[in-house]
């Protein structure tokens, strides 16, 4: 599955590969912004980890992981993580923050949900997001999902009725039963 990115700037939604291990990695430091602590020899090791990490996604019914890739760089990636026979996926999304506002996150959500349902076991895509981001709540619009009434808030998306809950200073999407 490839996807093109905006006019504004190109990228490719792709699904993980064991040898982006290291890539994926780099990634990971340089969207935290933080290497403190971690030692040439431990690198191995946490390259590793990366790629099982990357396996169990790509082997595990109900998972996977999708990387968006410029120029074979990775800038930004969404989780689906999900159990074999259970009918519900969370999805976790990351964009390096010197990609924000490129609508990155729309794609690798449309991605996910995509591929959500083209593995016909999967039911329903839960996500918690940030309550208080007026950008999410736009990115969750640009989806197609429509606010109706204060206080409960359901969201219609690709034809399936989603619901959105504030819990703290986060919110869960999910689908209403």
């Amino acid at each position: 599955m490839e996807i093109k990115g905006s006019q504004k700037m190109s990228w490719i939604i792709r699904q993980a590969q064991a040898t982006d291990a290291e890539n994926f990695f780099s990634y990971l430091l340089e969207a935290a912004g933080d290497t403190a602590g971690i030692s040439r020899e431990m690198l191995p090791f946490l390259i590793d980890a990366e790629r099982d990490y990357i396996h169990h996604h790509l082997e595990t019914a109900n998972c996977n992981l999708l990387f968006a890739t410029i120029e074979d760089r990775i800038v930004g990636t969404v989780t689906v993580n999900g159990e074999p026979g259970v009918s519900d996926v969370y999805l976790t999304v990351s964009i390096h923050p010197a990609y924000h506002g490129y609508a990155l996150g729309l794609d690798l959500i449309r991605s996910a949900i995509n591929w959500a349902r083209l593995q016909g076991s999967i039911c329903r895509v839960l996500m918690t997001i940030d309550a208080e981001s007026v950008g999410t709540l736009r990115l969750f619009e640009r989806l197609g999902f429509t606010a109706d009434g204060p206080g409960r808030v359901s969201y219609t998306c690709y034809g399936t009725t989603l619901e959105f809950r504030a819990v703290g200073e986060f919110a869960e999407v999910y689908r209403a039963s």
